[in-house]
């Protein structure tokens, strides 16, 4: 179900449309009627604070979930890297669900501590 904010929004430009119809069918009370309140809920809705708000701390100890993946001819792994400072990559090894965290973006090539499998290497080196 959409927030209170979200449904002012669409209810009142459904009703701002419908009142446009009904105006231009010839039955201008009822639609003005309609689409006058089309109107105010539509302005309720901009001004009424938003109930969802992001907490940043939440975000920055955001991990991912320790858990095994499924092999695809070959070990899976995951690397999620951060875009805002300070840039950290978690990898997440798919054998034994290992989470390493890495300061900076992702390593050229990357040993599980957890159980040694070599999880990729770049072949620059």
């Amino acid at each position: 179900m959409l927030p209170l904010r979200q449904q002012l929004l669409v209810v009142g430009c459904l009703l701002v449309v419908v009142g446009g119809m009904l105006s231009t069918g010839g039955q201008w009370t009822i639609g003005g009627t309609v689409g006058l309140w089309g109107v105010v809920m539509s302005i309720a809705g901009v001004f009424l604070p938003d109930g969802h708000r992001i907490d940043a701390a939440a975000v920055a100890a955001w991990r991912p979930s320790a858990e095994t993946l499924m092999e695809a001819g070959r070990t899976m792994y995951r690397v999620d890297t951060t875009i805002d400072a300070p840039i950290m990559s978690t990898i997440l090894c798919g054998a034994c669900a290992h989470i390493a965290d890495v300061e900076g973006g992702r390593p050229t090539s990357w040993t599980c501590p957890g159980c040694g499998l070599d999880l990729w290497r770049s072949e620059e080196e």
